[in-house]
């Protein structure tokens, strides 16, 4: 397993302006494919705090594109995705103009980046610094790995920052060219020196998810925080953390607090098989401002919270039962994030009655009825494109994929039909969400209750589900063929529609 599957949840201090943003293309065997542009927030769905929404264009005849933004978060990751491949890892600074040289065919291959901030993206997609999970070892063999990991980066990392094309790490890497390449037309800057510094010297705290990984193999063993696999885990070095944009070190900040909320649970025998069952949300969330507080900078306290109050809010979650959050928001915060947060819970609250959107119509809510009709309208006439999504589970995955299908309605005849399945009383969200991110389109809202029956004709999948579901697309023909389950919207660019219209 990546290192980078692990990252999927928290955040890094930011100073906000608003600094052109350059993300350029350079592309062979392009085929007038889409690309679609994503940021990567640690917390599923959660709400960019610049307000940056994903962006899609076609790659020219000679294959170049470009996306601009002045809405990019510092130091955070974003994707391009394109056919069935994407490219990872690109994390961007405000300012940066970065090409981007590859194959569409072979993206990992070909990676080579140049320009402003490209250094930094050359260095994340060595395969030095693509690691592996090793969940075959112990703990102890596990951390000492970890060790040996962030050893060798540093080691490689200075020699290419230094320019020491005649250290020995370079000499001796099987892909020294490559190396040697960086030095010569992707030079690290200082920033980004620092930025990939402070991304390795968090790798020691990896050590925290192995031992929650392997927590039930250990069953009846006590977890003994003097053991030396704890060793990174100290207070004094928290402080040291001073971004959480970027994906990876807010997890690291979630992987700290939790292992610091169970040391401070002393007079307790603490067994390694319960460690799940050792953290009460309730009692953590008490306990984790103080900590918070105590021993990181004000700023990764008010991104951490400002983040999470985002997710909660962009899932459709009761957030006021949050206090402590909402309480330390309300009297701290001052952050981009914490508004972006706000605006969002005042859309939700007037999303349905906007004359614009005009999502509240009772003729946008779907019942079998309903929607038999509305493909009715279309049969012999277009081929369509159901997207079902449940804007608590999809949210922002499903937005993402949405702006390649602008070339497909445009050249395909075909029309889109965005149907939202959620409980009813999210009604405001699914409205808020398109609302929020200037979805345009044929959007309708059909509430999971009553309507389950309805939807397997379409998807065995169940949409409304944390994991497993969130969105399913449905394509169906001028002569009424149904083809379920097609590929994601971001996959059906280009030629690849022709197989089913």
């Amino acid at each position: 397993m990546k290192r980078k599957l692990l990252c999927t949840l928290l955040v890094l201090v930011t100073f906000y302006c608003n600094a052109q943003t350059a993300l350029n293309g350079t592309v062979k065997n392009a085929n007038g494919e889409i690309v679609t542009l994503i940021y990567r927030p640690f917390l599923r769905g959660s709400l960019n705090p610049l307000g940056f929404t994903s962006m899609g264009t076609q790659i020219s005849k000679e294959g170049n594109f470009t996306f601009k933004s002045d809405k990019i978060l510092d130091g955070a990751e974003y994707y391009i995705i394109f056919k069935d491949k994407n490219i990872t890892g690109l994390v961007m600074f405000e300012g940066d103009n970065v090409n981007l040289n590859f194959d569409v065919n072979k993206p990992g291959e070909t990676l080579f980046a140049t320009g402003k901030g490209a250094g930094k993206i050359n260095m994340m997609h060595l395969p030095q610094f693509d690691d592996e999970f090793m969940e075959d070892m112990t703990p102890t063999e596990y951390a000492a790995y970890l060790d040996s990991l962030s050893s060798a980066k540093l080691a490689l990392l200075d020699a290419v920052y230094k320019k020491e094309k005649n250290n020995e790490v370079i000499i001796n890497a099987a892909n020294r060219g490559v190396l040697e390449r960086i030095i010569n037309e992707s030079p690290l800057s200082d920033k980004e020196y620092d930025f990939l510094k402070s991304v390795i010297s968090l790798q020691k705290f990896e050590i925290g998810a192995f031992l929650e990984y392997k927590s039930e193999e250990m069953e009846g063993k006590l977890i003994d925080f003097s053991d030396p696999v704890y060793k990174p885990f100290n207070v004094s070095e928290y402080k040291k953390i001073t971004n959480v944009n970027n994906c990876y070190p807010a997890y690291i900040v979630y992987l700290i607090l939790r292992v610091e909320y169970l040391k401070s649970l002393k007079g307790k025998e603490l067994y390694y098989e319960n460690w799940y069952k050792y953290v009460s949300e309730e009692d953590f969330i008490k306990w984790e401002e103080k900590f918070l507080n105590e021993n990181f900078t004000p700023e990764v306290c008010d991104r951490y919270y400002s983040e999470f109050f985002s997710w909660l809010v962009s899932m459709g979650q009761p957030y006021d039962k949050y206090s402590k959050q909402l309480d330390y928001l309300q009297n701290n915060a001052n952050s981009e994030s914490y508004q972006k947060s706000i605006d969002f819970i005042k859309l939700m609250e007037t999303a349905l009655t906007d004359k614009k959107y005009n999502l509240g119509d009772s003729s946008k809510q779907l019942d079998k009825q309903k929607l038999e009709a509305i493909l009715e309208k279309y049969k012999n006439k277009k081929n369509v494109l159901l997207v079902f999504w449940s804007a608590e589970f999809a949210g922002s995955s499903i937005l993402n994929q949405i702006p390649s299908l602008q070339h497909l309605e445009k050249e395909k005849d075909l029309q889109i039909v965005y149907i939202g399945i959620d409980k009813a009383e999210l009604k405001n969200l699914w409205a808020a969400r398109i609302i929020d991110n200037n979805w345009k389109g044929e959007h309708y809202f059909m509430p999971i209750e009553g309507n389950e029956d309805s939807l397997k004709k379409f998807s065995s999948d169940d949409i409304y589900a944390f994991c497993d579901g969130g969105a399913t697309f449905t394509v169906i023909t001028k002569n009424n063929t149904v083809l379920n389950k097609v590929e994601n919207s971001y996959q059906l660019a280009a030629g690849k529609i022709k197989k089913y219209l």
